[in-house]
């Protein structure tokens, strides 16, 4: 998604500098995608030497963004990640370290903000329009065939997304900041599994 919108849809503002991925036949298959050959890579560390990007968009699982992320920033690269940009709250510190002692920026990419409707509240609220807010409830409900993909790849094991809370609610986080202008003073969770696995009907064998 990235590599092909970077090299086909916005070559006036970057170049596609290299692809890495631990997975071959997956790189070799986005290579082919591509408008014009790039360098590939398996190791990256490699890749940060060898092509020496000016940044690093990190789309991998959400378990080993902060590897990445981290070995970007600590190399003097922008560091682009694709949501979560971590699972766990150690990852989250050990960035905001390496960001603390780097010279480039780490970001966060979260497309929901550009939804036409995300949008669209955006614009109300700051137009005034409908005054000022004083409380804001957000809640989705993921349908079956939304809902169900996420627990039937590797999102449905906590290890590698954090849960449902964070590999999807992140989007309703930062939109929820976004519309609000400003940042909570704290926040608490809880959730549990009542649907799928071994807790629902259709958990497959």
């Amino acid at each position: 998604m990235f590599a092909r919108s970077l090299s086909a849809d916005f070559p006036e503002h970057a170049e596609l500098a290299a692809l890495c991925d631990v997975n071959p036949l997956r790189m070799a298959a986005v290579a082919a995608e591509l408008p014009a050959p790039v360098p590939t890579f398996n190791d990256f560390q490699e890749m940060l030497q060898q092509a020496d990007p000016d940044g690093v968009v990190v789309a991998t699982k959400d378990c080993t963004h902060a590897e990445y992320v981290i070995a970007a920033l600590n190399a003097g690269k922008r560091a682009i990640s694709e949501k979560p940009l971590c699972t766990t709250a150690k990852q989250c510190r050990d960035i905001l370290a390496a960001a603390a002692q780097s010279s480039a920026t780490c970001r966060v990419t979260h497309n929901a903000r550009y939804g036409a409707a995300d949008a669209i509240i955006r614009d109300l609220l700051n137009s005034g329009r409908i005054g000022t807010p004083l409380f804001i409830q957000f809640d989705e409900t993921l349908d079956r065939c939304h809902g169900a993909d996420y627990f039937r790849r590797w999102h449905r094991h906590k290890a590698n997304s954090g849960g449902l809370l964070i590999h999807k609610a992140s989007h309703h986080f930062d939109c929820l900041n976004w519309w609000a202008g400003s940042k909570p003073a704290w926040v608490s969770a809880q959730g549990r599994l009542r649907f799928y696995g071994a807790n629902g009907p259709f958990r497959h064998t």
